[in-house]
């Protein structure tokens, strides 16, 4: 999937139907099958908050970052942290 350079970054909570592809993944998954593979508590899945370019989940903090957007070293980036509270 490509992104429009465009598209507006947005932080928000999962939504029905969300898919990523998991850096090393060979496919798309549903957020919902990876949150469950990677043993997220059912309390906190609505609570993660989602970084998305357009409508693509680039990464879940915790969890997984989409293939194609970790920078390259030496690569100019912002760095986002997030802390559970």
């Amino acid at each position: 999937e490509t992104v429009p350079p465009s598209a507006a970054w947005s932080v928000r909570s999962r939504r029905p139907g969300d898919r990523l592809r998991p850096e090393g993944a060979p496919g798309r998954s549903k957020l919902k099958d990876l949150l469950i593979d990677r043993k997220i508590p059912r309390a906190e899945r609505d609570h993660l908050p989602l970084l998305c370019r357009g409508t693509e989940v680039v990464w879940v903090p915790g969890v997984s970052v989409a293939a194609g957007w970790r920078p390259r070293p030496g690569e100019p980036a912002w760095i986002a942290e997030w802390e559970r509270s």
